[in-house]
């Protein structure tokens, strides 16, 4: 599948070509080479089903930037891949 042009969603700011792209498809640039797959979003709770923390410690560590997070107004949303990544690089032994 192959979208010509460069229409931007609104909303976004992401080209079309990007959202509609399959992996292994020679696109115009060949910038992108893998699937797109829409990340999961997870809320503070449902970190917790993750990570084996209090809510004031998760709280604390988004304060002090030290976990990978994202705010919304108030609401903090963790992407799950980013929160593995992290998981895999802070791991002692």
């Amino acid at each position: 599948m192959r979208v010509v042009g460069q229409i931007f969603c609104l909303k976004t700011l992401i080209p079309f070509r990007r959202l509609f792209c399959v992996a292994g498809e020679n696109t115009n640039r060949g910038e992108f080479d893998e699937p797109l797959t829409r990340p999961r979003w997870l809320t503070v709770n449902q970190l917790r089903e993750i990570l084996p923390l209090k809510k004031s410690r998760i709280y604390y560590l988004t304060h002090v930037a030290a976990i990978p997070h994202h705010k919304i107004g108030q609401t903090l949303l963790f992407r799950e891949d980013e929160i593995l990544e992290w998981m895999a690089r802070n791991r002692v032994a």
